[in-house]
This record gives structure tokens, C-alpha cells and sequence, in this order.
């Protein structure tokens, strides 16, 4: 991450994509949202209502076609590159949440504990990241050990003898920037599968 130069990146200038507030941090210089994103991955608390998803993988593997299905409920064929980071949000109803448990409830009173019904709806943050090595640095800022990210790859992007080395590839950096994550591996441009790229997709992900 280029923090100096002519190729420097103004976090306060992203603090939407950062998931942060502008009045508190509009004056903020690179150092202090970089230690505060660090000391809020650290603790590692998300509200429960609210997720982080966030998109990764190389190159053409279809994520932003992919965060765009999410959001708008269509699929946009021939969507161009993502520069950097595009952002989204969608409200997603909880299947059978929002209706407390009323054997819990009374438990939780003879303990002196209020409840709190599940909350019937959850906001997804989806953040579309580009593929590209040049913007290896800025993903870097959005790996989150809270967070869901979803590996999207285009299995025939390359040879099938290739495809262990390019899942594996960001799984290592996946796991070196996030820790333990929740990762989910998707595989996309279905269509074009073949036999043989199919198989490399489920020995390697099995292997993961």
C-alpha cells in the first residue's frame, strides 16, 4: 500500500468504502484510520445485523457481475472492471427471525436478562474489489477476520492443471490479511466449465 508519493491513496477520501464516519475522521490523515482499522479488525466485533461481504479474486472472475446479481436481482452481462473498490449495501430479509423465542424469554427473566428478539432483517456491506495486482495494496485495507469473504474464480481463466495454483494463491493471502475468515469459494462462468476444470475446482477446494 502506497502510503507516500505521487501514487498516494487519501483514506478520508474512501471512508464510505471503509465503513467509517465522515464527520469523525474527515480530517483524519492515512495513519490514524490505518491503527483505527487495525484496533477494530483486532477486536473483532461486528454488529449482528450488519455484514461485512467482501469479494475477492482475480481479474475477470466475475465479482462484480456477481455483487450486482446480489443488489439488483439481475444478472448484467459484459460489466467493466472494477477501479479499486465499488461499494454496496442490500437489506435481506432473516428467515424466521424477528419473532423471539419464548422459551428463552422465560428463562432469560428468571435470570434477570431482558431479551431481544432476532432482528428480521440484515444489511450486507458488499465490497467488490478489483483483481489486479496494482490494487493488491488497497484490497489489503478491507481484509477483515469479521468479515464473509467470497473467493469468486473463473476455473477457465486458465489451464487446469492451473487452477490449484490460483485458488491457493489468494487463499494464502486471504489467510495472511484476514486470519481465520469465513471463506466461501465460488466458481464462476459455469458454462464454460469443463470436465476437467470441474474436477481441479473440487480437489482443490476439498484440499483448502
Amino acid at each position: 500500500f502506497d502510503v507516500g508519493g505521487a501514487n498516494r491513496i487519501a483514506l478520508k477520501n474512501h471512508l464510505a468504502a471503509l465503513g467509517l464516519d465522515p464527520a469523525a475522521f474527515h480530517d483524519a490523515d492515512n495513519a490514524t484510520i490505518l491503527g483505527f482499522l487495525r484496533d477494530r479488525n483486532a477486536q473483532g466485533a461486528v454488529p449482528t445485523a450488519r455484514v461485512r461481504v467482501m469479494l475477492v479474486g482475480h481479474g475477470g472472475a466475475g465479482k462484480t457481475a456477481l455483487a450486482r446479481r446480489i443488489v439488483r436481482g439481475t444478472f448484467e452481462a459484459g460489466t467493466p472492471a472494477t477501479d479499486g473498490v465499488e461499494l454496496h449495501e442490500v437489506e435481506l430479509p432473516i428467515p424466521g427471525a424477528g419473532e423471539g423465542r419464548a422459551e428463552g424469554k422465560d428463562r432469560e427473566e428468571e435470570e434477570g436478562e431482558a431479551n431481544t428478539a432476532l432482528p428480521a432483517r440484515i444489511t450486507l456491506q458488499i465490497v467488490d474489489t478489483a483483481g489486479e495486482p496494482l490494487f493488491s495494496g488497497l484490497r489489503s485495507l478491507f481484509y477483515d477476520a469479521t468479515a464473509i469473504l467470497v473467493l469468486a474464480v473463473n476455473p477457465t481463466a486458465v489451464a487446469p492443471d492451473k487452477v490449484e495454483l490460483l485458488l491457493l494463491s489468494f487463499a494464502a493471502t486471504i489467510h495472511a490479511q484476514a486470519g481465520n475468515a469465513r471463506v466461501v469459494v465460488v466458481a464462476t462462468h459455469a458454462l464454460d466449465h469443463t470436465r476437467e476444470h470441474a474436477a481441479a475446482m473440487d480437489a482443490t477446494v476439498t484440499s483448502l
